[in-house]
């Protein structure tokens, strides 16, 4: 079916070799009816967003030949009262043709001017606006760019600060990229959505990468990246699209993003290069990534890389042999002692984990997106719960705020073999394997 055609199963468009070819004619603005098959065609204002009382009108009269031609005084006479101060304020006094006709004259008055008139810190926004309307005003302030953008998402027209006034020579590249126009046909309307960046604002980007090495030992780096926007039509056609264009899609898709990249530049390495040198390898690869969307990395910090567990336990003790006491012995203290590792390395990473979560945050109220809950659950496991009512609690507080008992911090367990301190829930020694 062709969507440019108001009649239902129009089949204008054929198929040749699996493949749809011979577009409808009323593809074209400018066309009443499709010279194919003859139906309908879609007015050339129709995705055009007027006021709602001009909509009304031209759908109201269009394609009603008896009413045409027509003045300004029938016209207006022929609305509600509500309605009829309005336009016979803004519709100039002569004859009308057609529908079209009463849209071209009322558009200077009717069509407001695109901008963005901000209300949060933001890093992208896409106006509403899917068509827009030859003469049509676009004003940029001094701190944003505008990209247009095509219905397929392709990125056009580029705009700095200024006032500019929508044309087929001030938009050739999104012109091209829309309908046809018939020759002769005045009222041109361009398909496609206007794009605000900030260029100069800096925002971060949290790094949080799981990966393996080239021999396949388990490791993990966490950091953050700070950039700015150098090329917005790239990074329109590379992260804008796919975060549908706005703030908080926008730092999601740049995460997934370069954990991809860091985990792929990990299989290279093995994990004794990662631990020394692997902020500088990562760091130098991802900046070249994020470069290639448009972004500018202004620093690029992986404030820790290396193994993480579970992956790397003590080794099975040899020759165990069945029924044999020291064997049994043998594995049982293996067993504890690999146990021990296991959560000590799960502390590690959840300690990771919370950092991550801060950087994100950090990143987010940067940006002027709200917390989402993961983060507020992440500072709601911060707080210090109190032991005799369980009411979290803020970690400089001393004394519950719900039953006024003291907060006291858990005390730690030391191992009796090593000497090492561990939390209170922790079962076996994370440095010698001993029972707790």
């Amino acid at each position: 079916m062709c969507e440019y055609c108001v009649g239902e199963g129009c089949i204008c468009g054929r198929e040749a070799e699996g493949k749809y070819s011979a577009p409808c004619g009323c593809e074209t603005q400018g066309v009443v009816k499709c010279p194919n098959c003859g139906c309908e065609g879609q007015p050339w204002w129709s995705d055009i967003q007027l006021p709602e009382s001009v909509t009304q009108l031209l759908w109201d009269l269009n394609g009603d030949a008896g009413f045409f031609p027509a003045s300004k005084d029938k016209i207006v006479n022929s609305l509600s009262e509500e309605d009829r101060s309005w336009f016979s304020e803004n519709l100039p006094s002569r004859t009308y043709q057609d529908t079209g006709d009463i849209a071209y004259a009322l558009s200077e008055k009717a069509m407001p001017s695109i901008e963005w008139r901000q209300t949060t810190v933001d890093i992208i926004w896409k106006h509403p606006a899917s068509t827009l309307f030859q003469g049509q005003h676009l004003i940029v302030s001094q701190d944003q760019d505008v990209v247009l953008v095509s219905r397929t998402g392709k990125a056009c027209d580029e705009f700095a600060a200024g006032k500019y006034s929508i044309s087929s020579s001030t938009c050739p590249q999104l012109l091209a990229s829309s309908r046809k126009v018939l020759p002769g046909f005045q009222h041109a309307v361009l398909e496609g959505s206007p794009v605000f960046f900030l260029p100069a604002k800096e925002f971060e980007v949290s790094l949080s990468v799981m990966g393996q090495t080239k021999s396949l030992r388990r490791v993990m780096a966490n950091g953050v990246a700070r950039v700015r926007v150098s090329s917005p039509k790239r990074f329109v056609e590379q992260i804008g699209k796919k975060a549908n264009y706005n703030s908080q899609g926008v730092l999601s898709a740049l995460e997934r993003y370069s954990a991809d990249i860091a985990k792929k530049e990990m299989e290279n390495h093995e994990l004794d290069e990662l631990s020394s040198s692997g902020a500088s390898i990562l760091g130098s690869v991802l900046g070249s990534g994020l470069r290639s969307l448009g972004l500018e990395p202004l620093n690029v910090n992986f404030s820790s890389v290396g193994e993480f567990g579970p992956g790397v336990f003590p080794r099975m003790p040899p020759q165990v042999r069945a029924g044999d006491p020291q064997s049994a012995e043998q594995m049982r203290q293996w067993a504890e002692s690999m146990r021990a590792t296991q959560m000590a390395k799960l502390q590690e990473i959840q300690q990771m984990q919370k950092q991550v979560m801060e950087q994100r945050q950090r990143a987010m109220q940067q940006a002027g997106v709200a917390p989402s809950a993961t983060t507020n659950a992440a500072a709601t496991a911060a707080q210090r719960v109190c032991g005799a009512c369980n009411t979290p609690n803020p970690q400089t507080s001393k004394f519950c705020g719900n039953c006024g008992k003291p907060l006291v911090a858990p005390t730690k367990k030391n191992c009796p073999n090593c000497g090492q301190q561990s939390n209170p829930e922790i079962k076996f020694c994370g440095n010698c394997g001993t029972k707790l």
